[in-house]
Parts: structure tokens; C-alpha cells; sequence
């Protein structure tokens, strides 16, 4: 018999230990110290009190992390990691774990269940569509560490704003969790651009520093143009001149981004950059669907 026990109720050691035995030989590496388990869980504001270990026989089998947020009037859940022990994948410990955390989702009212899965685990992909999941983008990481080509991106009219995340929550809508800006509320910056003084395109990203100090990245989560403009590409044009330090070379700046931003994955090839061998699939399931048949 499979049971439940909500990571509130755990120590930290037996969270990460649960963690790194549900993920050992996954396809990347992702292995857990305390330190780096606890800073996951704050830094994507992940909840110990929704998030959840299973067990059989009171033993620790497998783990699943959550996170419920509210975007554009809605909540959001996000199954943050979904791991089984070795010994006990295919045994439906994972089929149970996801059902119970749909069932979590339920109770605090969520209208749609989010995640993310590595496009190469179909084994993961299929158990996610049997419990209604459904794939709706694709997630790719495109990079560039050397000079960009002259970019071009002088617009008349135009004025650039540079703020916070926070700045970008009345522009928020539907993307992966960690595209998001709450994401990005502690270290992140965004950048408004202004035509006679409305909001027409933004972005949202965060700097890497090397112990010196010294800037030696960027990743912008977020390259948006905010409604249906002919000059889509020039208005991308003018927020990556002034985050992404065309004119370094050494310089890392990486993309995340979804498959189905044409426009932008067209540029960003354009410029160079190359996609990393890492892809993602974006699901999602319509909760309040549910509730309201």
C-alpha cells in the first residue's frame, strides 16, 4: 500500500535523500545537498506543505515537489519534480503520486496543473497524459557566448525602462514556472519599452557574476512584444541591444524560450545562437474544466 506524507512532516535529510534516490540515474544529473534542496524550494517557491514523499511499507519510494501561484486571476500549480526510486519505477508508484497531487491541486482550488518534462523521457510523458496532461509547447535553451552581429536596433519613438520583475506582473500571462516572474523577484531585472508612453514590449532576465563581481552572463527568460505589431522582429532587436552586451564575445547569454515564438526563435538563429541538447515538453491540464462539468 502506497501512502503519503507531506514534506512539511519531513526532515530536510530524509526530503533530499528521498529526492536524490528518485532521481538517481535520471537523464541529467540532479543530485541534492541540503543547501541546494532548500534553496530550489525558496528560490521557485515551492511548498513543503503541498509538496509530498510516498511510501510503501514505511518506506520512502518517491517525491514530488509543488508550487501553487496566481497568474492572470487564476491559480497555477506546478509539479516542480516528480522522482521514483530505482527499484520501484513501473510499479505505479508515479501513476499514485500524480493522482494524489492532482488531488492536492483540487483542494486549494486550482484551475490548471503545470509542468515540465525532459522531451526524451517518454516513459514520464505518457504516464502525464494518462492522468490528463496534455503537451501544448515545446521548451528550448538557445545560447550564445560570442559577439552578436550588429543588431540594428535603433527605433524612433521608442523609450526603454528598466525595472524589476514585479514591473512585468500587469503584462504577466501563461508560461512555464520558472519563465515567470515571480521567478525572477529577488535578482531579476525586466525592461519596459515605451511608445508614446505605452507598454508595446518587454523582458525579463537575470545577471550571472563571476566571485570577482565582474558580469559574465545573462538569462532572459522572457522577450516579448505585447500585441500584434508588424515590427515584431525590430522591437526584439531593441531589447536585446540593450540586455544581452551584443558587443562581448565570452560573454553567456542563454535564451529559454518556447518552440511556438517563431519569431523570436527565427531571430535568435539568425544571431547565432544554437539550441542546447537539452529540450523540454510544457504541459498543462484544465482543472476548473473539471469542476465546472
Amino acid at each position: 500500500m502506497i501512502t503519503f506524507k507531506r514534506l512539511s512532516e519531513c526532515t530536510l535529510e530524509e526530503a533530499v535523500h528521498v529526492w536524490n534516490e528518485g532521481f538517481a540515474g535520471y537523464f541529467v544529473p540532479i543530485v541534492m545537498s541540503v543547501e541546494s534542496f532548500v534553496n530550489r524550494l525558496v528560490l521557485e517557491e515551492l511548498s513543503p506543505a503541498l509538496s509530498f514523499i510516498a511510501c510503501r511499507d514505511s518506506r520512502a519510494v518517491g517525491i514530488v515537489l509543488n508550487g501553487i501561484r496566481e497568474v492572470q486571476g487564476r491559480k497555477v500549480a506546478w509539479n516542480g519534480g516528480t522522482g521514483v526510486a530505482q527499484k520501484e519505477r513501473g510499479t505505479g508508484v508515479g501513476q499514485a503520486m500524480i493522482d494524489h497531487a492532482l488531488e492536492l491541486y483540487r483542494e486549494q482550488g486550482v484551475h490548471i496543473a503545470t509542468l515540465e518534462a525532459i522531451s526524451e523521457n517518454q516513459r514520464a510523458i505518457s504516464l502525464y497524459k494518462s492522468r490528463g496532461y496534455e503537451v501544448v509547447d515545446d521548451m528550448l535553451y538557445l545560447a550564445c557566448d560570442s559577439k552578436l552581429p550588429d543588431l540594428a536596433a535603433d527605433v524612433d519613438g521608442l523609450t526603454a525602462v528598466p525595472g524589476t520583475a514585479l514591473d512585468l506582473k500587469p503584462y504577466e500571462r501563461m508560461l512555464p514556472w520558472q519563465f515567470q516572474w515571480p521567478n525572477y523577484r529577488r535578482d531579476g531585472q525586466s525592461l519596459l519599452v515605451l511608445e508614446q508612453g505605452k507598454p508595446v514590449a518587454c523582458a525579463l532576465y537575470r545577471r550571472s557574476f563571476d566571485p570577482a563581481g565582474a558580469d559574465i552572463g545573462v538569462t532572459i527568460s522572457q522577450l516579448r512584444v505585447l500585441d500584434g505589431r508588424e515590427d515584431r522582429e525590430a522591437l526584439l532587436r531593441f531589447l536585446l541591444a540593450r540586455i544581452a552586451e551584443p558587443g562581448r564575445s565570452s560573454y553567456k547569454r542563454t535564451v529559454p524560450m518556447l518552440r511556438s515564438d517563431d519569431a523570436l526563435l527565427r531571430l535568435l538563429t539568425e544571431l547565432g545562437f544554437k539550441p542546447s541538447n537539452l529540450e523540454q515538453v510544457f504541459m498543462m491540464q484544465e482543472l476548473e474544466r473539471e469542476r465546472l462539468d
